[in-house]
């Protein structure tokens, strides 16, 4: 089975996992419009993201047979519609796609359409298009469309929310909910069971991707996970962020990205067998079952050196 990784930016972790899982009789290709990128040097072979790619389906599938790629991974919120239209008419020619339906997919990307979704399932912060709807002392202010980090301003005040709300394409304002951050790697089937799950505790974050972060046993945590997962029915890996109110406890949802995680590495290691569950999916083979290992981990994310012949 030969995998595609697309937008492997610097995604190492990934694609040593998905290697690993791989072993050495199968090929990993990695794709990004950057011909630069760091990924590049942990694939067995990179591709320039070329445009003329995504032009039409068929493009993307002729070199897909070209290159004898039986699954590929996207792991770019940008991307996620395009591949979730293509699953149906890629599988027909034996290609699957790691990648949600595309009413989830949607639905994930669009923050309001998300509130509206979840607001009976699960608890979520007061959320508005039009700031006068909303009351509170701090404010979130963020793009309704596009990633959680982009463009976003947190604990403003309502003068701030405004003036920073004036400069959005799209602005959604929420209340700021402060307390402990966590997010949930989960692994759904195609059919949008769940299989396991794991939760992170963020101990430090970076431009919305954890730096440090820290595996956690919190059961209600990992319910709630599951019941937002088979609403939305959700297929293959999934990250949930939450964060845990400081005073009450309550448990607020911040957002789902329906992909891999910056950190969600820590999870695969310690029994959340995502890549695996994936292949054994789309080859008709039994998923082996979650057994997650006992003792907990830290994952810290940091820059290192690799040094090859060339």
């Amino acid at each position: 089975m030969n995998v595609l990784i697309t937008s492997l930016s610097r995604k190492v972790s990934l694609a040593k996992e998905v290697k690993k899982v791989l072993g050495e009789t199968n090929q990993l290709f990695g794709m990004d419009q950057d011909p630069d990128v760091v990924g590049k040097y942990f694939v067995d072979e990179f591709f320039v993201q070329e445009d003329y790619l995504y032009q039409t389906p068929e493009t993307l599938l002729k070199f897909c047979l070209d290159h004898e790629i039986q699954a590929i991974i996207p792991t770019r919120n940008g991307e996620l519609p395009f591949f979730s239209k293509l699953q149906s008419f890629f599988e027909e020619h034996g290609i699957h796609i790691m990648v949600s339906k595309l009413e989830t997919v949607n639905t994930c990307l669009d923050k309001w359409a998300f509130f509206q979704t979840l607001k009976e399932i699960a608890t979520l912060p007061q959320t508005a298009l039009d700031i006068n709807r909303i009351e509170a002392e701090y404010l979130v202010v963020k793009e309704r469309f596009g990633a959680g980090s982009d463009k976003l301003l947190q604990g403003a005040s309502l003068r701030q929310a405004k003036s920073w709300g004036d400069h959005l394409k799209d602005p959604l304002y929420q209340t700021m909910i402060q307390g402990r951050e966590y997010s949930v790697d989960l692994y759904f089937t195609r059919q949008g069971r769940y299989h396991g799950g794991i939760v992170r505790e963020r101990v430090s974050v970076e431009r919305g991707e954890s730096k440090v972060t820290q595996s956690v046993h919190h059961p209600s945590l990992l319910r709630a996970s599951e019941t937002v997962g088979e609403t939305l029915l959700f297929a293959y890996h999934v990250v949930m962020q939450w964060i845990e109110e400081e005073h009450t406890g309550d448990l607020y949802l911040i957002e789902c990205n329906p992909r891999f995680g910056g950190a969600s590495n820590l999870s695969l290691n310690l029994g959340l067998h995502s890549i695996g569950w994936f292949f054994q999916e789309i080859q008709g083979v039994p998923l082996s079952p979650f057994q997650r290992v006992t003792e907990e981990k830290c994952l810290v994310r940091y820059p290192e050196d690799r040094i090859f012949d060339v």
